[in-house]
């Protein structure tokens, strides 16, 4: 009978063993069709420029009122989705039990009926791109994987942003981007499908909602969503914190300069004025995010936002100078939050780091471009540590002093929920067997 009984306590252990496996398998199958979701609309994006640049040639758009950079960014723009779809391709097919999706048949005919429509219907594929990043980015629980998402997101939101001020729209009209579910996305790309070689597999996005547990763990609910240990928690609010560091510093920059330089000033400066006005749009959404983040932080069990530091912008006496560190602080802002969205556990608070992220690199495309420089210059945007970033942050000159040490969070690992939910049935069950074979000896 002993021995019956401990047959059994090791075939639990065994079924333990697997089921915690098989949490694993999910999460990481679901990466992979995170990974795969993107593909497609990389596909049907480079698909869609590759067809129209090859239906229109650079003399055509200039032809239609568009100057000879309007091309030359759409080709950057074509290699960048190329390069997106060869990437993704390789990651998918490099992992465990991966396959990339292959391209689908399109048709773009009334999109590519002129110069025009081949711009407003790029802004739209553009700016869903976005919105498709930053509303499956928390479905993912490989970090490497969660990084190159949100690199590739910054740059599909600098193309968009560039697209939307071409087509007479605003290049960052919100101070939060949109997060789209993937349900919505597969609804919005369905009219230029006109077959798929295969059936297209929507990711599953972990739950946002958290509650804490009498263990002071913050806990979300669902098969893909992690429980969080204090120390995931902690990490979390030094993320949130560390970005609160540089928004302070960002919204205190624009602050001091829109108090120092009018429209007149941009005038002067010969440049238009609607950069004063983009200016102050951008000085706003800073002053969002650094209220939203404290009131995030604030909000969550130990949190308590940082303060602002003293700050000496002395050195920027002219528009051109305050043009240049505006652009070095957007972009800054950028490779921070893209090195960083993969130290979030609280898949809701990954999400909002993901919607500023994309904010701030259409900033940084239209300050980039104020500069003389191109609005998207690489195919990914780089992801710097914290450490690099806090380095950089300190040694600008830009900060005097702060009254607290800027940290900033680290890769914490993402334990499973429902594994630790069955970890804890399965030891009450050994437990419950070990009760029985010591009565049945007893």
């Amino acid at each position: 009978m002993i021995r019956a009984l401990l047959s059994i306590v090791s075939m639990l252990s065994l079924l333990r063993s697997a089921h915690c496996q098989s949490n694993a398998e999910r999460a990481a199958a679901n990466d992979l069709t995170v990974l795969n979701y993107a593909l497609t609309l990389e596909h049907l994006e480079a698909a869609f420029y590759d067809q129209g640049l090859a239906r229109y040639n650079a003399s055509q758009f200039a032809a239609a009122g568009y100057n000879g950079t309007v091309y030359a960014y759409l080709q950057m723009i074509q290699s960048h989705e190329a390069s997106h779809v060869s990437f993704l391709t390789n990651a998918i097919n490099t992992a465990s039990s991966g396959s990339a999706v292959p391209a689908c048949v399109y048709s773009f005919s009334a999109a590519l009926a002129s110069p025009a429509s081949f711009l407003a219907t790029a802004a739209v594929l553009e700016n869903t791109g976005q919105t498709a990043y930053d509303g499956a980015v928390n479905g993912i629980t490989n970090a490497d994987y969660a990084r190159v998402a949100a690199q590739i997101a910054t740059v599909e939101a600098r193309h968009a942003a560039w697209l939307n001020n071409l087509t007479n729209a605003s290049p960052f009209p919100q101070p939060f981007d949109t997060a789209n579910l993937p349900s919505t996305i597969a609804t919005a790309i369905r009219p230029f499908l006109v077959s798929c070689p295969y059936n297209i597999t929507l990711p599953t996005v972990r739950p946002s909602g958290v509650t804490l547990d009498s263990n002071g763990r913050v806990v979300a609910t669902g098969i893909l969503s992690p429980s969080y240990t204090r120390t995931q928690q902690d990490n979390d609010i030094t993320a949130l914190n560390y970005a609160l560091t540089l928004e302070n510093l960002e919204n205190a920059f624009y602050i001091y300069s829109l108090a120092r330089f009018s429209s007149a000033d941009f005038v002067a400066a010969g440049l238009p004025s609607y950069y004063y006005d983009f200016s102050r749009t951008i000085a706003d959404h800073e002053q969002v995010h650094v209220t939203t983040l404290n009131t995030t932080i604030n909000a969550r069990v130990s949190g308590a936002g940082v303060p602002a530091c003293v700050y000496n912008f002395s050195s920027i006496t002219n528009v051109t100078q305050y043009l240049a560190t505006a652009r070095l602080l957007e972009n800054v802002g950028v490779m921070a939050y893209d090195g960083a969205v993969n130290t979030i556990t609280d898949s809701a608070l990954q999400q909002i780091a993901a919607t500023i992220a994309t904010v701030e690199a259409r900033h940084a495309a239209f300050l980039n471009q104020a500069n003389g420089g191109s609005p998207f210059p690489d195919a990914q945007d780089e992801g710097k540590t914290p450490t690099d970033i806090i380095n950089m942050v300190l040694a600008s000159g830009l900060v005097v002093s702060c009254p607290y040490t800027p940290t900033g969070p680290v890769v914490v690992p993402v334990l499973d929920n429902g594994a630790d939910i069955n970890r804890s049935m399965v030891g009450q069950m050994m437990a419950l067997v070990m009760g029985v074979a010591m009565i049945m000896v007893w």
